[in-house]
């Protein structure tokens, strides 16, 4: 870098970036979503292929085929790439900020399945509300997020494959992957904001 930009002479400052308090409206997350009581995970930021949400929503069809049952998928925020319809997910557009909120605190994960993020609100949004994630085992800052905290998880492949999801483009959805992301979601869901296990301290929030 320095040989590029001499600027390492120069004075530089580094300025942290915060994340406001949670300020819902007061709504269940299922009454926003229009699904009821139904559980849920939800990805929030802009669906398109680019960040992920195309290739979530192929994962968790195949999720749902091999676990019938009533969890959905909700996909928050504004949408340049088409979902195919699915039962079981639900795509909002952007919400305003107090109905997010209060789809972000009543799922059971958040979900953020980009591997190009250099640093996550989503991720930091969640666990303001207590609220594990998971992540795309391909991006390396999010991926080290949730494994210095203990906070969420990097979705991988089941252990008898080398590929991740980096080993699929964004549009392309290998059987492999699917497996692995499914395995990943039922241990996600089963354990819940409960456990321990899947929170951040105190200290790391």
């Amino acid at each position: 870098m320095q040989r590029i930009h001499p600027v390492a002479d120069r004075p530089q400052i580094v300025l942290g970036l915060g994340v406001s308090d949670p300020a819902g409206n007061g709504r269940r997350g299922g009454a926003v979503l229009g699904i009821g009581e139904r559980p849920y995970v939800v990805s929030v930021g802009r669906v398109d292929s680019h960040k992920g949400s195309v290739m979530l929503a192929s994962f968790f069809a195949t999720y749902k085929e091999r676990h019938p049952g009533p969890l959905c998928l909700a996909l928050v925020g504004p949408v340049s790439a088409e979902i195919p319809e699915h039962p079981d997910i639900v795509v909002t557009g952007i919400l305003d900020e107090g109905d997010k909120w209060d789809v972000v605190r009543d799922a059971k994960v958040s979900i953020s399945p980009s591997a190009l993020e250099s640093f996550s609100l989503v991720v930091l949004e969640a666990w303001q509300e207590s609220l594990p994630v998971m992540v795309n085992a391909a991006c390396d800052p999010t991926r080290e997020h949730c494994e210095r905290s203990g906070g969420g998880c990097g979705s991988a492949p089941t252990a008898s494959s080398k590929r991740s999801w980096s080993g699929c483009s964004t549009t392309t959805i290998c059987a492999t992957c699917s497996a692995g992301v499914a395995a990943r979601m039922s241990i996600a869901t089963t354990s819940g904001p409960s456990s321990s296990a899947a929170m951040p301290s105190s200290s790391a929030r």
